[in-house]
């Protein structure tokens, strides 16, 4: 194909991921850009091939992330900007669902596994909304439970940004009750983002309780044997419909890199990032429970 259509300018790859590091390398070199699919590639290995490859030949190099586009992704993000909350010590991301998977992506050997698949989609939310990186892969347990293949199919992350948030991903298609939500715990209340991350439920202290100064008490007895010292407490809740996700405001991010000369909106360090904490997991077994 690229012998063939010598006018070509992008090479868009949505081939199985094994696949990537050759087709990239081959079109970068032909003097074409790429828009290649997620992840990067099946190791940090070849991913590190795939941006050499970039540097070496100047050309716009950018991998199929379009869910830190989303509008959870952007909400999360304003909640850390604005500070409305507080300090942000915790955010949980939660997929679960039931589908045995029985194709190539439930095989290890062909670059299967959550981790790879909706792992890579929360790992990169998380690292737009919260970070910069570089992170620090704190926890995992990948499991294989219900999956034909040999891929975890129950993928639980924990991850740590350089400030100290720290993002639990966790991936499980063996639940039988669906859920996808995001939570995010601070300072001074937390955010819970429900019904497929498109209902928000905020609660927080209001400010005069922020103010109040509690004092340590060093003794062991706790006073009046109390240990929930602070009731009616003034909580301010607020809930919101974020708006529907429309894919066309992330493929014009996609046209103003490729063809205004535009920023990235997914540059190519996040996906190496990415591909390093998928490193990293790598040398933690698959667990089976078949």
């Amino acid at each position: 194909m690229l012998r063939q259509e010598p006018e070509a300018e992008l090479a868009v790859l949505t081939s199985p991921t094994p696949m990537h590091r050759e087709q990239s390398i081959a079109a970068m070199e032909r003097g074409m850009d790429v828009f290649c699919e997620k992840p990067l590639a099946e190791s940090l290995e070849s991913a590190q091939a795939i941006a050499d490859a970039v540097k070496r030949t100047g050309r716009k190099f950018m991998v199929f992330q379009p869910h830190r586009d989303r509008p959870e992704a952007a909400f999360m993000r304003e909640i850390r900007r604005s500070g409305k909350l507080g300090r942000i010590f915790l955010v949980r991301r939660v997929c679960h669902t039931f589908n045995r998977r029985a194709d190539w992506q439930s095989q290890v050997a062909k670059g299967g596994g959550m981790i790879r698949n909706y792992g890579v989609h929360f790992m990169d939310q998380f690292l737009a909304a919260f970070g910069p990186g570089p992170l620090t892969m704190t926890g995992t347990t990948l499991q294989h439970a219900v999956g034909v293949g040999d891929a975890d199919d129950v993928t639980q992350l924990l991850l740590r940004t350089p400030e100290g948030i720290v993002g639990h991903i966790d991936i499980n298609l063996g639940s039988a009750f669906a859920e996808s939500s995001w939570h995010a715990y601070c300072e001074y209340g937390s955010v819970s983002l429900t019904e497929n991350c498109t209902k928000v439920h905020l609660r927080y202290l209001a400010e005069e309780a922020r103010q109040t100064a509690l004092q340590l008490d060093e003794g062991y007895a706790a006073k009046d044997r109390k240990y929930g010292l602070e009731t009616d407490l003034p909580w301010i809740e607020e809930d919101l419909e974020l708006p529907r996700y429309d894919m066309a405001t992330y493929y014009s991010h996609v046209w103003d890199y490729y063809a205004e000369n535009g920023s990235p909106i997914v540059p190519l360090e996040d996906s190496m990032e990415i591909m390093r904490m998928i490193e990293l997991a790598r040398n933690e077994p698959i667990t089976s429970l078949r």
